[in-house]
Formats: C-alpha cells, sequence, structure tokens
C-alpha cells in the first residue's frame, strides 16, 4: 500500500509527456541505502524520486523498497499501547514502594512535664525607712573616698568644700522639694542641739538657722525611699558652703537613715 501511493505522488507530480512510472523496468536492486532510515528519511527519498522522474531521469523503484521494509520492521518491533501501559504501572509501583517508609519503632510519651509559674514579688506601699537607734560615730563610715567627694562637689561651680566627711541630725521642718535644673531632692532640717557650727549667717538670715541637705539623682535610685516633713534623721555627706546664697549645706548625701528611739 505504501509503495503504491509512493508511485502515485511521482506520477501526479511528472510533467507533460513523461513516461509513467509503471512503464519502467526495475534494473537492479541498490541495498546500500543510508542507515539508519527513519520516517523523515523515506519522505526524504520520495521526494528524491519526484524530482527524477520531473527531469525525466531513470527511476529506480528499488531504492524505495528497503526503507519501507525497515519502517514496516520497526511499527512490528514497537510494544502495543497495553504492554506499554503495564511497564508504566509497573514502573510507578516500584518508585512508590521505594519512597513509601514504614516506621520500625512507636515512641509513646512516658510522661508530660508541668511548670508552676514562679509567683511575682509582691512590694508593700508603705516605704522601708532605714533607722537608727541613735547618732553615732560609726555612722561616717558611709562617707566615700575623699577622691570621689571632691570630684562630685567639683561639678557644682558654686559650692566650696568644708569637709568630705561630716554627720549632721534633726527634724525636716517642710516638705521636701526637687530642684528644677538639677533634679535634687532638697530640704531643711532643724538640728539637734550642739551642731550649731554646721550653720553659718547665711543659714540664720535665709533659713532661719537651719541646715539645707541635697539628695543627688544618682543616691536618689540607690536609697530604699527619701526622706519626707517631721521626720527625724540623721545624713552623713560632704560639708559645703553655696556661694550664690551664702549658706552651708550637706551636699551631696551618702547616707541618711531615721532615728527611733
Amino acid at each position: 500500500m505504501f509503495l503504491s501511493f509512493a508511485i502515485a505522488i511521482i506520477n501526479f507530480y511528472a510533467p507533460a509527456g513523461a513516461k509513467p512510472l509503471r512503464e519502467h523496468t526495475l534494473q537492479g536492486f541498490d541495498f546500500r541505502p543510508n542507515l539508519p532510515y527513519t520516517g523523515l528519511d523515506f519522505v526524504t527519498t520520495v521526494v528524491s524520486l519526484v524530482n527524477q522522474n520531473c527531469l525525466g531521469e531513470e527511476v529506480y523503484i528499488n531504492r524505495l523498497l528497503f526503507p519501507l521494509l525497515y519502517l514496516i520492521i520497526l511499527a512490528s518491533c514497537a510494544p502495543s499501547a497495553e504492554i506499554f501501559a503495564t511497564q508504566t504501572a509497573r514502573a510507578q509501583t516500584t518508585i512508590s514502594a521505594a519512597w513509601t517508609v514504614t516506621p520500625s519503632k512507636t515512641l509513646t510519651p512516658t510522661s508530660t512535664a508541668t511548670f508552676t509559674p514562679t509567683p511575682y514579688p509582691t512590694f508593700t506601699s508603705t516605704p522601708i525607712w532605714p533607722t537608727v537607734g541613735a547618732v553615732s560615730p560609726d555612722l561616717l563610715k558611709y562617707c566615700k573616698d575623699d577622691a570621689v567627694t571632691r570630684s562630685r562637689v567639683a561639678e557644682r561651680k558654686q559650692l566650696t568644700l568644708l569637709s568630705t566627711c561630716e554627720m549632721a541630725s534633726g527634724v525636716i521642718v517642710k516638705d521636701p522639694q526637687v530642684s528644677s535644673h538639677d533634679r535634687d531632692y532638697t530640704f531643711n532640717l532643724r538640728l539637734d542641739p550642739g551642731q550649731e557650727g554646721l550653720v553659718t549667717t547665711g543659714n540664720e538670715e535665709k533659713l532661719g538657722g537651719h541646715l539645707h541637705v541635697e539628695i543627688e539623682p544618682p543616691e536618689q535610685e540607690t536609697f530604699p525611699a527619701l526622706p519626707v516633713k517631721g521626720m527625724h534623721i540623721v545624713v552623713v555627706g560632704a560639708w559645703v558652703r553655696d556661694n550664690m546664697f551664702n549658706w552651708n549645706e550637706i551636699h551631696p548625701v551618702w547616707f541618711w537613715a531615721e532615728i527611733t528611739p
């Protein structure tokens, strides 16, 4: 059938006056085709024969026989659709089995850990004031090193250092204030008897003879609480003169405590 179709194509394209291909006699067999043959090679061969016929050249039909036979054998050897589907299914089954993992051991949790939250610490709203039973020279142990004291006092240009370590006791006469320019916690003490030497003329004229006290921000953060009006306290710190107001004060304060009977 394929050969008849090829001959029909050649005769269709033959020019006028050309001999029909059926009148040509086979002149030997050419068993030297260019192997391997494919479908494209077969079509190329047919086109070549058409061109030869159009030019009036002798056409060798046997040049079609070998490639046609090759294609028929190739088609007969190809697997059927059923066999191909079976082989594909087997390959898919093999791949699925290779990727399927079966656990060899099942883990069972032995116990569940439970955590009990640690309760947050509670704080009382009432400050815990530091207290001392009586004023004692032992409290001078809270003084800072002389170098530290001198350095801190030097930061305030209006202050003149009178003593790097001094102690004073008395009652806070007014509500403490926080300075707007340096945030110092300030108040005045009505001194206990026997401490008149801590004040000067400026204290007498401007503070009613009371001793001025200032607690700077660094110490405010370290003290458990700050003193309030009416408390009888003792303070330890640097004894200085404020040249701007011409009065004496304890500034800065290194330690304070409420005096209890």
